[in-house]
């Protein structure tokens, strides 16, 4: 049976391209958790005093809830009627902060930090989160401050170390952050963050090779650090070292700086309620295969907006990739009946379609949502999954081709045309060459890896199967794949057992 991308595919590829997927978004989740822009501070901390804390804290404040998202708006109301009912409790009063924070109300979220240590919360978690909101308010010396008084206290808590190196380095103090960062190798010596941000620090400073000795570290504790990977570029490009400059910089580009998770990151996904990051985490569960938590999910956001398109068409989604077609189909027709030319809602039916065997509907459906965006890659995608259905590889393959001269840094949709041409049509050596743009793009990608490393194997290349498959175990996160590749080049190359 030929292989639809956006259906089935080999098993190892496809594990692998969940790994990939749900990494990034976890990751993405940390960044989201921590990052706190909150109202202005004054610089003088909390106000921890002889004198002790000042337990006369006011009621949270109410909003206008009902001028929400009816999801945010339900959640952050709960919460904030747990806060009102046991006034003095300090962990509610930090949970409706973390959930005012992460949905974007963050001037309120400072506000419910502040009263928490107030009302005695004994961690480090309000105190670090208030410093993080005066950061992004603009006031680093205030955050700073904050910061400080909070470690004065929690001398081991590594994340609150980590965030002071980074206001440091904002400030312009090397030296500084480089102390703190020193004080997050100690505490956590397994987390990639505190080697990356000494590498920064001195790197800054100009110790370069200094500089190269912790990044390289820091990359070999997560491959997956592309903030790091992109200093590491810099210093290898400061150094004179061009060709590792050039990948290092590559595999980093596009990073953020993400903060050291802490034992709030985590608990921040139950309170993320907007549209966005719902479909995110919707996303992280069908990357993982856990389809049916996809669909139950979904239907909840559904009952919430069930005139949304883009709700109707990843549920949708979810559906069929949990085994229900018809359920799909029925949904998306309905949908569609009610906005008719809706691009998301055609592309979703075409896939549903073309899964139910409907293939002249699901051609139909995405050429309709082509001709209504003309310049969106996913339509072409649509067209060329349809025309793979019908067994029309030569069609898929120049709908592909329309995609990648939309979107040109797409990584996918390479490994999707490489595919095609691989797999289906047998065009080995044009589908190396889209492997290998895909791999240009992103060095540490494991499709992209381990496509290579699989097409050097047929192709009789074993020096460079064997690159490649050393570069996928450095990655770390699919022994069995590795393991896999490993055996078929040896058999390949007809090893003694």
């Amino acid at each position: 049976m030929k292989w639809l991308w956006a259906t089935n595919g080999p098993p190892r590829a496809a594990r692998l391209a969940g790994v990939w997927k749900a990494g990034l978004v976890l990751a993405g989740v940390a960044l989201v958790a921590v990052a706190l822009a909150l109202g202005k501070g004054t610089g003088r901390g909390f106000g921890w005093g002889a004198g002790g804390l000042d337990r006369k804290v006011p009621l949270p404040v109410a909003l206008d809830w009902a001028a929400m998202d009816p999801l945010v708006g339900g959640h952050l109301e709960d919460l904030w009627r747990g806060a009102v009912e046991v006034r003095g409790d300090a962990v509610r009063r930090s949970e409706l902060g973390l959930a005012l924070a992460v949905n974007g109300l963050w001037a309120e979220a400072r506000q419910c930090f502040v009263e928490a240590i107030r009302l005695g919360e004994k961690g480090p978690l309000p105190g670090l989160y208030g410093a993080v909101a005066l950061s992004e308010a603009g006031d680093l010396e205030g955050a700073v401050v904050e910061l400080e008084q909070v470690l004065t206290r929690h001398p081991e808590h590594a994340p609150s170390w980590h965030r002071l190196g980074r206001l440091r380095m904002g400030l312009g103090d090397e030296a500084g952050a480089e102390e703190a960062f020193a004080k997050v190798t100690a505490l956590a010596p397994e987390a990639w963050h505190g080697w990356a941000g000494l590498g920064d620090a001195r790197l800054r400073a100009g110790r370069v090779e200094e500089a190269i000795e912790v990044l390289e570290r820091a990359i070999a504790l997560d491959p997956y650090a592309r903030s790091a990977r992109h200093r590491l570029g810099q210093a290898y490009q400061r150094a004179g070292r061009a060709e590792a400059a050039g990948l290092e910089l590559t595999a980093g580009m596009a990073a953020t700086l993400t903060p050291m998770p802490d034992e709030w990151s985590l608990a921040a996904l139950g309170h993320m309620k907007a549209l966005p990051d719902q479909f995110e985490a919707a996303d992280t569960l069908m990357a993982q295969g856990r389809t049916g938590e996809a669909v139950r999910q979904l239907r909840g956001v559904y009952q919430v907006h069930p005139d949304n398109a883009a709700v109707a068409a990843r549920l949708g989604l979810a559906l069929v990739a949990d085994g229900q077609a018809e359920a799909a189909w029925n949904l998306l027709m309905a949908a569609l009946a009610g906005r008719p030319g809706e691009v998301g809602l055609l592309m979703a039916a075409s896939r549903v379609a073309v899964e139910r065997g409907m293939t002249d509907r699901g051609l139909a459906l995405a050429q309709e949502a082509v001709l209504r965006a003309p310049r969106l890659a996913e339509a072409h995608v649509a067209v060329a999954n349809a025309w793979i259905g019908r067994e029309d590889d030569a069609e898929a393959v120049a709908a592909l081709e329309r995609a990648i001269e939309l979107a040109p840094g797409s990584v996918e949709l390479r490994l999707q045309l490489g595919d095609v041409l691989r797999f289906n049509l047998g065009r080995v050596e044009e589908a190396q060459g889209q492997y290998r743009r895909a791999w240009e793009r992103d060095p540490i990608h494991p499709v992209a890896l381990e496509r290579l490393a699989s097409v050097e194997i047929e192709r009789g290349n074993w020096e460079g199967a064997m690159g490649r498959v050393r570069a996928l175990e450095r990655l770390g996160i699919d022994r069995e794949a590795v393991a896999a590749l490993k055996a078929e080049l040896a058999a390949a190359r007809g090893d003694p057992k």
